[in-house]
């Protein structure tokens, strides 16, 4: 005579199905989390490049105006030169 087979409740079912869904959606939330963090990463060093290159810009440009005028202070705002 074969034994029959022992199930478990439908809640006791129903519990573990949830627990495994809940879970999954983690996982997968952790999942689009690092995804968005190796996007963001990639954007920082972007904008990381991008500043560099307004240093650079900016080191130039101050040189230039160092060798025409000396060194002086510069209202950026009016333009104007002082001693």
């Amino acid at each position: 005579m074969a034994k029959k087979a022992k199930k478990l409740t439908e809640e006791e079912l129903a519990s573990l199905t949830d627990i495994r869904t809940r879970v999954n959606t983690i996982r997968a939330q952790y999942g689009d989390l690092c995804l968005r963090e190796e996007a963001l990463k990639a954007e920082r060093a972007q904008i990381d490049s991008n500043l560099n290159v307004v240093k650079q810009d900016e080191y130039k440009v101050s040189l230039g105006l160092q060798e025409k005028y000396g060194k002086v202070n510069i209202n950026i705002d009016t333009g104007e030169i002082g001693e």
